[in-house]
This record gives structure tokens, C-alpha cells and sequence, in this order.
């Protein structure tokens, strides 16, 4: 017969385990029933801390709110009245620049024909400053020839 090696030591330490792993379930199922209590106990405290938290917060919740609402009630008092503001500051200011514009296009006109403009000093005055700069005197080469075209 063949000579088969030893099996023994394998064997011994798979045994060894198989009977560690029975003595730490013994061992739970001993202490299972007391962590079972504590473990109730833990859960019905901490049930009641998170209760009085949440309840903390509800009210601190609802006075934050109610600050909320009165700051943003004032805020929409007075938002039509800003709002007209802006837009009579952005009204006049186009105007102005309308205004300036046009006299603007006349004085350039008028250039164009040879003809001399006076404009009222108000409208002078109305130009913005961004417009208010001299224009090349136009010429006979700068008008296209509408027959050529």
C-alpha cells in the first residue's frame, strides 16, 4: 500500500476551529437575553433625547420662520417704491441719451448739407458725454455716388 501522508494536523485544526466558533456562539447566546435588555433600554432613551430634540428644533424652526415672514413683508412694502425709482432714473437717463443722440444726428446732417444748425443750449446740454465728441468733416469722397451703385 501506498503511504499516504498525515492528515492529522489539518484535521486537529479544522476541529480546533469548529470548536471555537461553538464556544463564542454559546457564549452570545448566554448574553443575547441582557443585551437585549440593555439594548431596549438605549433604544427607548435615545427615542426620548431625539423626541426632545426634534421639538427643540420645531420651535426654533417656527420663530425663525415668523422672522422670515415679517422681514420679507417689509421687504415687498417697499419694493414698488424702488422698483419706481430705478425706472424713473432709468427713464430719464434714455431720454437724455435719446435726446442727445438726436441732436447729435442733426448736427451731422446739417453738416452733410452745408447747412449750419443752432440748437437750443437745453439739447446741447442733454448730450451725454460719451457723444459729445467732433465729427470729421464729411466730404464729397465720403457720400457714396448712387449712380455707381
Amino acid at each position: 500500500m501506498p503511504a499516504f501522508p498525515s492528515i492529522e494536523k489539518p484535521f486537529y485544526a479544522i476541529a480546533g476551529a469548529g470548536g471555537a466558533a461553538v464556544e463564542r456562539v454559546r457564549a452570545r447566546v448566554v448574553t443575547l437575553p441582557d443585551s437585549l435588555k440593555e439594548g431596549g433600554a438605549q433604544v427607548a432613551s435615545r427615542s426620548i433625547d431625539l423626541t426632545a430634540k426634534a421639538q427643540t428644533q420645531v420651535v426654533g424652526l417656527s420663530k425663525h420662520a415668523g422672522a422670515i415672514t415679517v422681514t420679507v413683508r417689509k421687504q415687498v412694502e417697499v419694493l414698488p417704491g424702488e422698483l419706481r425709482r430705478h425706472l424713473d432714473g432709468l427713464n430719464t437717463k434714455a431720454s437724455g441719451a435719446y435726446d442727445g443722440l438726436a441732436a447729435r444726428g442733426a448736427t451731422a446732417v446739417a453738416g452733410l448739407r452745408g447747412d449750419s444748425v443752432s440748437l437750443p443750449d437745453a439739447e446741447v446740454a442733454d448730450v451725454p458725454e460719451a457723444l459729445q465728441t467732433d465729427l470729421p468733416d464729411a466730404t464729397d469722397d465720403d457720400i457714396p455716388d448712387a449712380a455707381a451703385e
